[in-house]
């Protein structure tokens, strides 16, 4: 009878630890307790400037964007289809997000948000040691390009008269293709 379980022994000892924290807490007066405020209920965060909590969404949303970005370029050749459907859909959502906040915004926000993200100075460092300039040239898409890869000898020569490599006329050639 005088046989104890050893799981009995377990489950009593670890009540009676239990109860022995329990007392001593309930014995400790907490500094919220003396002020007669409840220690469990929800603390209110105090808000800054509506300027910051504007920059905070935005990063938050930015930086999920570009690891989404990320993952999805990542593993774009290695994952198997279901993955890759997966990380799409994370990818465009973070980005539709994005695009959702920055138009949700009110003017004077945008402005903000605008004057810190892209009110920076493009960075002219390599052109300016080179002196080049930082505009390029303007390339003209109308006008006709002649091909870079004829030399100047070869747009002027006289082909009519070569034989160097070619025997026969032009019309043995048809002839020859069965074009005429």
């Amino acid at each position: 009878m005088e046989k104890k379980n050893k799981n009995n022994k377990g489950r009593n000892s670890n009540n009676r630890s239990r109860n022995n924290k329990n007392n001593r807490n309930k014995n400790v007066k907490s500094s919220s307790s003396a002020n007669g405020q409840n220690r469990n209920r929800k603390r209110v965060r105090r808000r800054t400037s509506g300027g910051s909590d504007i920059f905070r969404k935005y990063d938050n949303l930015l930086s999920q964007h570009l690891i989404s970005r990320k993952k999805y370029f990542e593993y774009y050749y290695r994952a198997n289809d279901q993955l890759l459907s997966k990380l799409e859909d994370n990818f465009y959502k973070s980005l539709k997000q994005l695009r959702d906040f920055e138009t949700g915004l009110s003017e004077e926000d945008r402005i903000k948000l605008k004057s810190k993200y892209e009110g920076r100075p493009i960075d002219t460092t390599y052109t300016a040691n080179r002196e080049i300039t930082p505009e390029g040239e303007i390339v003209s898409i109308a006008d006709v390009f002649e091909d870079p890869h004829h030399l100047e000898t070869q747009r002027n020569h006289e082909w009519s008269n070569d034989t160097e490599e070619s025997s026969g006329s032009y019309e043995e050639y048809k002839r020859y293709k069965g074009i005429e």
